[in-house]
This record gives C-alpha cells, structure tokens and sequence, in this order.
C-alpha cells in the first residue's frame, strides 16, 4: 500500500486569435445613418490550469481542470464570453496490485469517472473501464452521457517489448450517431 500522496500542477497560458472577416476592419452601421470603423476580430490571452491528486491511499486518483480562462473578446461593438471549461475526475484500478477491491498481480481493472461542464453546453459525463491482463493485452469500454450523437465506446491494445523495443497498438470503436457513422480508431507506437 502507498503512503504518501502526490500532488502536481500546471499552468498554460496561450494567446488566442479570431477574426470574422479576414481580420480587417470594417465600416459598420450602429444607428441610423451613423457609421464607425470597428474590428471583425478579436484576440485575448488564455489560461488553463490543471491539478493531479494521487491520494496514496492504494490507486484513487483525481484529478481538476479549468481551461479558457480569461476575458471576453470584443468583436465590432460586442463582446463574446471565451469557451470556459471545467473538468474534474476521479480513476482507480478495483483489481490489480495495490487495488481498492482485489488484490490480483496478473490482471487489473480500472475505473474512471470525468465530469465535464463547459460555459456553453450542458454538463457531460465520461465514464470507463478497463480489463489489463499481465500488462500485454487490454480491453475497454466507455460510455458518454449527455451527448448529442455520441455514446458507446470500445476497444482493445496490444503491449509486446522485441528487444529493447516496446511496442503499443491500440483500437478503439465509437459511434458518432447517424450522419457520421461509426468511427474506427488505430494507433501504433513504439519507444525504449
């Protein structure tokens, strides 16, 4: 069992850019027979900021985020809130070394939960689950709730080390509703 906790941050700030019309300035009626020069862009700069918590206390971990933080933007004679985002999550492995549940060398299953809230939209919710056996081979599903055409997601990976190589290939199922169809993920990599 873990004893202590461990806990890291991090800060991005990013200047972001939108222009409505080629980024120029346009004469715009704003009364009758009254016009003035106005921008048809508009720029700001932007915040994120991150925390992971290991709790030490066997695998919970959790984790928070607020992205886009910052000012409205001005376009023309009005301003515009930014994509503000909020995230929050929590994950363990329920079997596996050290697990909340059951203890268990060769396999492992972890859960993970992730609340979404965006400025903009309604509150979703990302939940999953994955099935690890000798850290070679693995299966998982996922679900995502309040979503206009997505939900259900699936997929495998493959872990094998040739040498001093390891190898990674994953793939993943989901569904992004009647016009998009289902989409097909696969991914490959490899390192030392």
């Amino acid at each position: 069992m873990s004893i202590g906790a461990f806990v890291s941050a991090g800060l991005t700030v990013k200047y972001a850019y939108e222009s409505l019309y080629n980024g120029q300035t346009v004469s715009a009626m704003i009364q009758q027979d009254t016009y003035q020069d106005v921008n048809t862009w508009g720029s700001g700069f932007l915040f994120d900021f991150g925390m992971y918590y290991d709790t030490g206390f066997k695998t919970l971990r959790v984790a928070i985020a607020v992205q886009n933080f910052g000012p409205e933007i001005k376009y023309a004679k009005e301003s515009s809130p930014v994509p503000l985002q909020f995230r929050w999550g929590i994950a363990a492995d329920l079997v596996g070394p050290d697990a909340l549940l059951l203890s268990d060398e060769k396999s492992r299953v972890g859960v993970a939960f992730d609340l979404f809230q965006p400025n903009d939209y309604a509150q979703q919710i990302h939940c999953g689950v994955e099935y690890e056996f000798a850290g070679m081979f693995a299966l998982r599903t996922g679900y995502k709730f309040n979503y206009d055409s997505e939900g259900l997601t699936v997929g495998a990976g493959i872990k094998q080390t040739l040498g001093s190589v390891k190898l990674i290939l994953d793939y993943s199922y989901g569904s992004v509703g009647n016009y998009l169809g289902d989409v097909h993920r696969i991914s490959v990599g490899a390192g030392l």
